[in-house]
This record gives C-alpha cells, structure tokens and sequence, in this order.
C-alpha cells in the first residue's frame, strides 16, 4: 500500500533532523525507500530533499564534489518548483561544503542567498544555521568582531526557536574570542555551553569543553579552578592512549610549571609529545615541545630552552603552522637573549618580525578580499533586485494591457453581436416590402455596414500589440494551422469562452467547439492538458 506525501514527509523530517544533528547517522535502507516513493508519486519536493540527503551523506564521507553535484541539483529542482524551503536548504549545504573547501568567496554568496530563503520563508533554523556560517567566514577573514555580532544574532534565534543550534552558536563564539585573546569572554561562553543540558550527555563534546575551559582558566591564572576541571576530565576520558588525553597530559604540564614543579611537568609533556608523535599530530607536538622550552626558560636552564624551542620549530615548519612557528621563533629570541647570545637572538627576532609582517599584511588583504567579496555580491543582488522589480512592473504592465485587450474584445464581441441583429432585422423588412423605395434605400445601406473582417481586423491590431510574437511563434512551430484555426489559438490566448469567439466569428459554438477539437490534435495537447495554458506559453 503506497503512503501518502504526509506519511512520506514526517520520515523526510526526521531523516534531515537526525543528519544534521548526529554526524554520521545515515541510515541508507531508509534513505533510498524514502526517495524511491518520492519518485513513484513524482512529488518533486520530496525529490528534492532525498537528493540533498544523500548530499549530506556524501559530505560525511569527505565525496566534496559527488556532494556539491548532489546539492546543485537539488537547488535546480527547487529553483524550477520555487519552493523556498528547499532553495534555503539547498543554497545552505552548497556554502557549507564551499566554506570547507576553503573556497569562502562561494561560501559566503551561498550563505547570503540562504538567508534570503530562510527570511522570506521564516525558517528559523535555517537563518540561524545561516548567521553561523558567516560569522565564520567572516572569522576567517579576520572580521572578527563582526563574526561576534553575527553569532549573537544566530544564538539569539536559537535560544527562541532552535534550541539545537544553541550549542552551536556557542562554540563558535569561543574559538572567535579566544582568536581575539580575549580569554574571558571565551570563559564566559565554555561555561554556558557546559550548563547546556543537552551537551552535558555527549561525553566527547563535554571532555572536549571542559580542557578547553582548564585552557583558558591556566591562562588566566586560575589555577585551581583549572585542577578541579582537569581532575573531571580525568574521570570522563576512557583511554590514555588518545589525541584528548595528549591535550590533557600537555595541560597538565602546564599547570606543574605555574606551581614550578618543572620534573613533574616535563615528565607530562613527554608523554604528550610521544602521544602526538604516535598519532602523526605535529602541530600538537611542536605545542608540547615549545611548553617545555617555556619551562626550561624558567628555569634558567637556556641550553635546553634552546633546545626544545628548535624541536618545537622544526615541528612547527613540518605542520606549516605559522601561529606555533612564531610561538617557536618568540622563544628562541628570548632564550638566546637570556643566554646573552644577541647574535643568534637577533636573528631569531628578525625571522619572527618576518612573519608577524607577513602576517599583517595577509590580514589586512583578507579584509581587502572580504570587502570585495561583499561588495561585489551586493552589486550582484541589487542588480538582481533591479531586475526582479522590472520584470515585476512588466508583468503588471503586460497584465493590465490583457485585460485591457480583453475589454476591447468584449466590447467589439457586443458590437458584432449587435450589428448581425441588425442586419436580420433589415433583411426582414426588406424581404417583407419587395420593390419599395425606402426598402432599397436600406438594402444599400446594409451592403456598406461593417462586416465580421473589419472587426477581425481591428480586434488583431490591438492584439499585436499585446502579443507581439505570439502569432509568428505560432505558424512557425505549427505551418499547417488554417487561417481560422490562427484566429480561434489567439482567441484561446484571452481565455474567452466559445460561445463569446462564436459572436466575434459570426460562427456556431457547434463550430468553435469543432475547431478546438481538432486544434487539440494538431498541437498535440493529449489528455487533460489544458489549451488555453498551452499557448499561454507561445509567444
């Protein structure tokens, strides 16, 4: 028994919502039933959403450009239908595989057009999904302060209707925060992510916020707070052999060198760095390395400050990490300098100022390439809007000229009828008084009275002017339509009934019907298919 577009939509909803908020969740069987009787009953909508379902499968498995092709598609489908849903649904997926493909000017037009769905249609998700994603396209082009004000608006929208997404919001606006150095304010929002019930039950997310949180406390200088965090960590993490639990021992590190004590923490960030190693992490390595640098700095212990530092720039060259590599360059200065060896220190400075430079100047031209980014979609869209807006007023202007033609028609329609009544009238009295004077007066008369052409004719100038390809489109994809089947298709294109082209004729409706009959034939209009919406597409 096949189910109904109701029956088939609630399993679609749960489908998307499972996919979007549990990575990985992709049940296939149920996918593929889902699209094959959207299929069967040829709902497009339904087509449409399965299409960017396996999309977001595909995505999950790192197929970026099977998922792109998916999406596109299924924004194809949407555009043709003009179900606003599934454009901002489809132009979403379509920025977010574009922001992780680092191609962020694509991104962002994407995510500026979802908006616009998502708005016009009310759909709160989607709009605060959207801000997300442009808060960090904006990050990435170093806006960050207008990235926080863009996730304050999503987390706004969230908290009121998508309490999902709430923890979303909140994540992102501490990795901005603390890209700023502002650790308070990024301490302000790990805490309200952590009271968030529904994080609470996601041990990996929750071990996760909770040494990102000691992080920010250790740099912050609270470090008791940071123990009683990292003492939690340590009851939720299951395996010592994993990337977390690095982050941990590196952290714990920390934490010995603030209470100075420097062999418990080398011991830590030993096996951290050994941890890393294994897991290929050299980004990771090289922080554990440049952590013992700094605790060897304090220390005073300078050879093997030096030491370290130079494992830490190795490491950091090898993950083509500029943060850590400045981070490395920073304490080779100062060791050096410490050491009283100014030569090596100043050329440890001179490389470092090198790449603070560089990076300056990559910054400024990211918010160079943003404002052109932005500026060129705004031309796009304010053309757009241009000419959505002419198109708008020539189809009030094509729709009032319609009705105007169609008034005219109606009042030649009378006319017509009115002077074939008067012309039987005449005959009539002609016919009744044969070889009288007044009644030959009046049969001259009647030979000089406008016929059925003249009425025709001017009926046809008022209608080129209204549609002034319709005719020429017409006998150039049907040749073999007769003179008065011509004229019956342009009739049909005011949508008058037969029984008014019958007047305007001087035909039988009988007739009329006739020809529609068998102008039906000759158009190839089968079945149920409307005529008169036939040729409303001619022309």
């Amino acid at each position: 028994m096949s189910r109904t577009i109701e029956q088939i939509n609630k399993d679609l909803t749960f489908l998307e919502s499972q996919a979007r908020e549990r990575p990985g969740y992709f049940p296939l069987e149920e996918m593929a039933q889902v699209a094959n009787e959207c299929e069967a009953i040829k709902w497009m909508v339904g087509i449409g959403r399965s299409r960017n379902l396996y999309g977001l499968y595909q995505n999950s498995l790192g197929n970026k450009e099977e998922a792109r092709r998916l999406f596109s598609s299924s924004l194809s489908l949407a555009s043709d239908i003009g179900d606003l849903q599934l454009l901002a649904s489809s132009t979403y997926d379509l920025a977010l595989v574009s922001f992780y493909e680092s191609n962020l000017a694509d991104a962002y037009t994407y995510v500026k057009e979802a908006e616009h769905y998502a708005r016009t249609c009310n759909n709160k998700y989607f709009l605060a999904s959207c801000y997300n994603i442009e808060a960090l396209i904006k990050s990435r082009y170093g806006e960050h302060d207008a990235a926080i004000i863009m996730l304050q608006s999503a987390q706004e929208i969230a908290k009121n209707h998508v309490p999902e997404l709430v923890g979303t919001t909140l994540r992102n606006t501490v990795e901005i925060h603390l890209l700023n150095g502002e650790f308070k304010k990024a301490r302000e929002y790990v805490i309200a992510y952590l009271d968030l019930g529904s994080s609470s039950n996601r041990v990996q997310e929750r071990v996760n916020s909770v040494i990102r949180l000691a992080t920010i406390e250790v740099e912050l200088n609270n470090i008791s707070s940071a123990e009683k965090l990292i003492a939690e960590a340590q009851r939720l993490i299951k395996s010592k052999d994993s990337i977390i639990y690095a982050t941990m021992m590196c952290l714990v590190g920390s934490i010995e060198t603030k209470k100075r004590k420097y062999d418990d923490a080398f011991k830590s960030f030993r096996q951290a760095a050994l941890l890393y190693k294994k897991f290929e992490r050299p980004r990771l390595e090289s922080n554990a390395m440049s952590c013992a640098s700094q605790a060897y700095f304090e220390m005073q212990d300078y050879p093997n400050a030096i030491k370290y530092a130079h494992k830490a720039l190795k490491l950091a060259e090898e993950a083509d990490d500029r943060y850590t590599t400045k981070e490395s360059l920073q304490h080779l200065y100062e060791a050096h300098k410490a050491a009283k060896e100014t030569e090596k220190a100043l050329k440890y400075l001179e490389e470092y100022n090198e790449l603070a430079r560089q990076d300056a100047v990559k910054q400024f031209e990211n918010r160079l390439a943003f404002v052109n980014i932005r500026t060129e979609y705004e031309k796009k869209h304010a053309e757009a809007e241009e000419a959505r807006k002419n198109t708008e007023a020539l189809r009030k202007e094509l729709e009032q000229k319609e009705l105007e033609l169609t008034d005219r028609t109606r009042n030649l329609i009378r006319q017509t009828e009115s002077l074939a009544k008067l012309r039987d009238d005449l005959r009539a009295i002609i016919k009744s008084a044969p070889g009288n004077a007044i009644a030959k007066q009046i049969a001259d008369r009647l030979r000089v009275l406008p016929d059925s052409q003249s009425n025709w004719d001017e009926f046809e100038k008022h209608f080129v002017t209204v549609h002034p390809n319709f005719e020429k489109d017409l006998i150039e994809r049907f040749p073999a339509l007769t003179k008065m089947e011509r004229k019956i298709c342009m009739l049909l294109r005011l949508n008058l009934m037969s029984v008014d082209m019958a007047k305007l004729l001087i035909l039988s409706e009988r007739n009329i019907e006739n020809h529609r009959h068998r102008l039906r034939k000759k158009l190839g209009v089968t079945g149920t298919m409307n005529l008169t919406e036939y040729l409303s597409e001619i022309g």
